[in-house]
């Protein structure tokens, strides 16, 4: 397995922005292709080792040094951990997705170091005098997160988006950003707040890892790296928990040993 700027093995190539998230660097050479799934009911699941069904063992394997091994999936929507030897963790993979998604459109706007999509169909939406006001009061920050436009009249021609939250609803972003900016919600710290609307849109779509979908097991890999390795994934961007711990001593007292 290849390994990232940080020592650690890096994700495998089909990640979702692999080389972005090695270590937290920002590069332009990050990959575009988001996690597949496979819509599942409920239930828990092991996280099997690939596609000859192989056992958490193998997944573990794939790790490497670790300070923690994967357990498993509950639900498919919660990442089971044991850390240690000490205690369990478990994480909300579609909070600690859209808090990763926020992240890397904020260290972007910060570096000045966007990483655009070119439309191949431009597109073009609608805006009323409030959203057009609204508009013009944040044009520059929506360019510095990814968002490039053109003016045709009061409407505007979408032309770049952000690779972060390509399968989002652009129109949507644009959309809510604009009503809120006319409403002055946007008066202070315009550019956190533009990231969290985006991350939440994209989290929202079909492309993110979210309960009730199921993902490769490499990708269980990567998010569970992100979250036990970056201090900051702590918090989804609405302030949510991403993950809580259960100590063996909880567990122990519940069992009254």
């Amino acid at each position: 397995m290849p390994v990232c700027r940080g020592g650690r093995p890096c994700p495998p190539a089909n990640l979702i922005y692999a080389d972005v998230l090695c270590n937290y660097d920002i590069t332009p050479a990050f990959r575009e292709k988001p996690p597949s799934h496979t819509c599942e009911g409920g239930g828990t699941r092991s996280v099997s080792g690939g596609a000859d069904g192989g056992s958490v063992t193998d997944l573990n394997k794939l790790t490497g040094e670790k300070n923690y091994k994967i357990l498993g999936e509950a639900f498919y929507g919660y990442i089971i951990l044991e850390k240690n030897n000490e205690k369990i963790v478990i994480i909300d993979k579609h909070a600690a997705h859209e808090r990763i998604i926020y992240d890397i459109i904020l260290k972007r706007a910060s570096n000045n170091q966007k990483s655009s999509q070119i439309l191949l169909i431009p597109l073009e939406i609608k805006l009323n005098a409030q959203e057009t006001a609204g508009i013009l009061n944040i044009e520059q920050d929506l360019r510095k997160i990814g968002i490039e436009f053109e003016w045709r009249g009061d409407n505007i021609i979408i032309t770049e988006v952000p690779g972060e939250i390509a399968g989002a609803d652009i129109a949507e972003i644009i959309k809510e950003a604009a009503y809120k900016s006319s409403e002055g919600e946007f008066s202070q710290g315009v550019i956190e707040k533009l990231a969290e609307l985006a991350a939440n849109k994209y989290a929202a779509c079909r492309k993110a890892m979210k309960s009730g979908l199921r993902d490769n097991p490499e990708d269980i890999i990567w998010l569970a790296d992100r979250v036990m390795n970056y201090e900051d994934i702590k918090y989804c961007p609405h302030g949510r928990p991403v993950a809580f711990e259960i100590t063996k001593e909880e567990i122990e007292k519940r069992f009254k040993r």
